[in-house]
This record gives C-alpha cells, structure tokens and sequence, in this order.
C-alpha cells in the first residue's frame, strides 16, 4: 500500500524511505491532499499481525482517502480510523499510527497520535530539534476513545521526519542499533538539500 508517488502542496515537500525487511512488515506511509493550501501525512505500523496487517491496512487507507477533505482536522481522521478498526469483524487487532496535517496559508501543523514515535522538527535557524508527541492509546483499542490535537506554528526553514519502530530497533551485524540521532545527523549536514536527498 506504500504510494510511489506522495501528493502534496505548495510550500511543502514529502519524500519517504521504505525497507521492508520482514515477511510479516505492516508499515503504512501516505499523504492527502485536503484542499489547495493544506496537506495530510498518515504514518502507522501494523506489523506482526500476519494477513490481518493487510486487512487492517486496507481498513486504514479506505477511510484515509474516502473524502478526506471532511475529516479537516487529525483528530477526526483518527477517530474515525479508530471507530472502523475497532468495529471491523475482519480483525481483532490494535494500530499505533500518527496523522498531521500542514496548513500553507496559516504556517500551522496540527497532528493527533495514537501511541505513535513522535514528529521530529528541525529549526534551522536555531539549529535545534523538538520532538512533538500526542498521547493517545493505540488505533483499535477503544472505540469509543476521543483523539486530541496539538497545533505548532512554524516559523522559517524546518525539516521534518517521522519514523515508525523499524528504523529505532533496526541493528546491523555488530549489534550497533540505528537511532534516531544518526537521522538528526543527517539532517543537520545537509539541512540545505531536498528532502529526496535526505531520504
């Protein structure tokens, strides 16, 4: 269900990065487009559930790109997402996930978590990271659970990332694990390059 291609908007630009190294992988990326000066960025990991992955993913993206633009804000989105999965006879499984959602017109990003890793954003002027978590339980769990919204005012140049557990428990033949700083690195050398670069 990974998109080749991520829609987007003026103003901002989305690359991804997918590896899929497990037989039992579940990872989801995707954006939508919700009106000519704001874009949606879903991130979940569905992963372990075997055939149930599929099914939940699918769940996901139907109410992800069923009329979007009605589900203005992460919060709806995500509460619509956790009414589907929670009610579904198909699957008897939870989601960790992340949705935010990037106003050009206001400079706002607004986002909803559901025990997801945080959104990571770097201020280049600044030179700092800020990790920006909402607390929230796990798609599926609860359906009749409420999902909160956080909004950050962005000011000048800032690169983002968001990331599922993959990248954090991935270690190479040494045991030396992958980490979220080695991303931070690599953001901070080359901060002036694309995001497909940085990819």
């Amino acid at each position: 269900l990974v998109p080749a291609e991520l829609p987007t908007i003026n103003g901002i630009r989305i690359s991804s990065l997918f590896v899929d190294n497990s037989d039992m992988g579940g990872d989801y990326l995707d954006t939508v487009v919700l009106g000519k000066n704001s874009v949606g960025l879903f991130m979940c990991d569905a992963a372990d559930a075997g055939v149930e992955s599929g099914i939940l993913l699918l769940e996901l993206y139907s109410v992800l790109h069923n009329q979007p633009e009605k589900m203005d804000t992460p919060d709806k989105m995500l509460n619509a997402m956790n009414w589907v999965i929670a009610t579904s006879r198909y699957t008897n499984r939870y989601v960790p996930a992340l949705y935010c959602t990037y106003n050009s017109n206001t400079k706002e990003i607004s986002l909803t978590g559901a025990a997801f890793n945080p959104l990571v954003l770097y201020n280049m002027k600044k030179d700092e990271f800020v990790e920006f978590d909402v607390k929230g339980i796990p798609l599926g769990l609860e359906k009749n659970y409420s999902y909160e919204m956080k909004k950050i005012k962005i000011a000048g140049e800032i690169v983002g990332f968001m990331y599922s557990d993959g990248i954090i428990t991935a270690v190479n033949k040494n045991g030396l694990a992958y980490s979220t700083g080695r991303i931070k690195d690599i953001i901070r050398l080359n901060k002036e390059d694309t995001p497909a670069i940085l990819a």
